[in-house]
């Protein structure tokens, strides 16, 4: 089942690595709150709430 921090993930356009690395959380700690093993804390919540609302980043010159 996904959760709604998945589906709205998923919505903007943010793959789990991107939003894990904007949102300082370990990429395990994501996916076990995407999956509702976890709930967040809401400093987590908060900031992937920031990094969903802003949307997928430009890839950086010299990482494409």
């Amino acid at each position: 089942m996904l959760t709604e921090i998945k589906l709205k993930r998923l919505r903007a356009g943010v793959s789990g690595k991107e939003l894990a690395h904007r949102a300082r959380i370990e990429r395990t700690r994501l996916s076990r709150l995407e999956t509702g093993h976890l709930c967040p804390r809401p400093d987590e919540l908060a900031r992937i709430e920031k990094v969903l609302a802003e949307g997928p980043q430009p890839p950086q010159r010299g990482k494409e």
